[in-house]
């Protein structure tokens, strides 16, 4: 009975100690891994293999034996190594003017404009998962030295030589609504709202004062008519605008 007492408290002491040996070393595999802290909340745990000035490469830590990745490091905040060391990116992006944008949708409102048959607008934007290009969905009030002669909802397609959704921009725009037309007819002079569309090119640049505001300034022109009288007219417009990220 004695003999079968101490087999069990042995049995117990070993159990013990392999549990406690267990935990070390789970402890000690979570600190050997690095920690990627994207700007969008995100944690990675990885194993660092390179960093560069653009970006970093890394395995994810479930599967070492995995593809490597490739992030930019404008998209990343920290990185804590396995010795406990840390760098930081976000900071340095911002002293090097690449701050990073994080937000995918954003307001844009023009504030004043110059033109000729010349649209303002306020619209929606949606940029890609790379922020190098927007889906802009403007309503906009085309006028003229007569007052107001439109009114227009379409797409812009906004092709952004940065991948932050800033600085230079250009594509096309194009958009349906209702315009006035004047019909001269003898010594009499008619209008009237009808149904037409417009296209041509977009282009300006965004800058970005944070990651939540920023001044627009835009160029747009092409020609636009009704559908009924089909009598193309020239229009342009220049503004300057902010926009509200989120």
């Amino acid at each position: 009975m004695k003999y079968n007492l101490k087999i069990h408290s042995l049995v117990g002491i070993i159990m013990k100690k392999l549990f406690l040996c267990l935990i070390i070393f789970c402890s000690l595999s979570v600190l050997a891994q690095d920690k990627i802290y994207l700007s969008n909340g995100q944690i990675i745990l990885a194993k660092i293999l390179k960093v560069t000035e653009e970006n970093i490469e890394y395995k994810k830590y479930s599967n070492l034996e995995d593809s490597t990745f490739v992030t930019s490091i404008d998209k990343i905040q920290l990185i804590v190594y396995q010795n406990g060391e840390s760098q930081t990116f976000l900071e340095n992006s911002i002293k090097n003017g690449r701050l990073a944008f994080t937000n995918k949708s954003r307001i844009n409102i023009d504030l004043i404009g110059y033109g000729l048959n010349a649209p303002t607008s306020i619209s929606y934007e949606i940029l890609n998962k790379k922020a190098n290009m927007g889906i802009e969905i403007p309503f906009s009030v085309f006028y003229n030295s007569s007052g107001i002669n439109g009114f227009m909802t379409g797409t812009n397609l906004k092709y952004y030589t940065s991948t932050n959704a800033r600085g230079f921009y250009i594509g096309p725009a194009l958009g349906v609504g209702l315009i006035k037309y004047y019909v001269y007819q003898y010594a009499h002079v008619t209008s009237n709202y009808y149904f037409g569309a417009y296209l041509g090119p977009t282009l300006g640049g965004q800058f970005q004062i944070s990651n939540l505001f920023g001044i627009n300034l835009n160029a747009t022109g092409g020609l636009l008519s009704t559908f009924t009288y089909f009598d193309p007219t020239f229009f342009y417009s220049l503004t300057l605008g902010i926009n509200f990220s989120f």
